[in-house]
């Protein structure tokens, strides 16, 4: 995408690019435990919501959120009951 008035390349990120900086951005402000659950939600998210990850933040719909918010409560239901 550029715009018109300058020509210039608007930075337009798919929700895996803008995702994957923003994890690199986190990488110096964290603790490593920290960055391993960011990573592993971001992951989850990105499987939850399919080809829709390729796209820009406006394809994601809220029946995406709830889908993978289910996922990773199952995901933490099952790491925290571990009998």
């Amino acid at each position: 995408m550029t715009t018109a008035l300058t020509g210039k390349r608007v930075y337009d990120p798919t929700v895996r690019e803008w995702l994957g900086k923003w994890l690199a951005n986190e990488k110096s402000a964290v603790s490593d435990a920290t960055l391993t659950r960011y990573r592993q939600v971001v992951a989850d998210f990105l499987s939850g919501i399919g080809p829709v990850a390729n796209q820009r933040f406006e394809a994601v719909t809220s029946e995406h959120t709830a889908k993978t918010n289910s996922t990773q409560r199952n995901r933490t239901i099952g790491f925290i009951d571990r009998s």
